[in-house]
């Protein structure tokens, strides 16, 4: 994993905190957990060499995580903006009550993956495109359309 720089947002300002070098997964959790006790405050898991600010819909992304979300929001703060700044800042973002995935569309889908994705797709509520910054709302058979689609293009 690459270094992960933790931020915190607040008043419309992004402010750095502290870094971690190639954390693993334990340590992005245990580190994450004790930030956001001891200040009180959310923090955001922002792969090195991206500044939040340049990405916007962030800020939206987490408006929505807030707004469906019951249980584990770090799914979002954690593994999903990592997944979207690291890949090509287009893919499926998928929500449920508790827990977020996000599914990268710049890569090539086998047809496995197909199978794997339009079963997990069935256990989700609500659906987004994220295409470079711009958030859209999607139908479940939108989802399986946009899947199909690039199974036909990996193929």
């Amino acid at each position: 994993m690459t270094n992960i720089i933790f931020y915190t947002h607040t008043e419309g300002k992004w402010t750095k905190r502290e870094t971690l070098k190639e954390p693993l997964l334990s340590e992005l959790y245990d580190k994450v957990n004790g930030l956001n006790e001891k200040h009180g405050i959310k923090h955001w898991a922002i792969p090195e060499g991206h500044d939040p600010a340049d990405y916007p819909e962030l800020i939206e992304m987490e408006k929505i995580v807030t707004k469906h979300l019951s249980h584990y929001k770090n799914d979002f703060y954690l593994h999903d903006l990592h997944s979207y700044l690291e890949g090509d800042k287009k893919g499926l973002w998928l929500l449920r009550d508790s827990g977020t995935h996000f599914i990268q569309m710049g890569k090539s889908f086998s047809a496995e993956d197909m199978v794997v994705y339009k079963d997990y797709v069935r256990c989700n509520k609500y659906f987004y495109l994220i295409d470079h910054g711009e958030i859209k709302k999607l139908s479940l058979d939108k989802v399986y359309q946009l899947l199909e689609e690039k199974v036909i293009v990996a193929a």
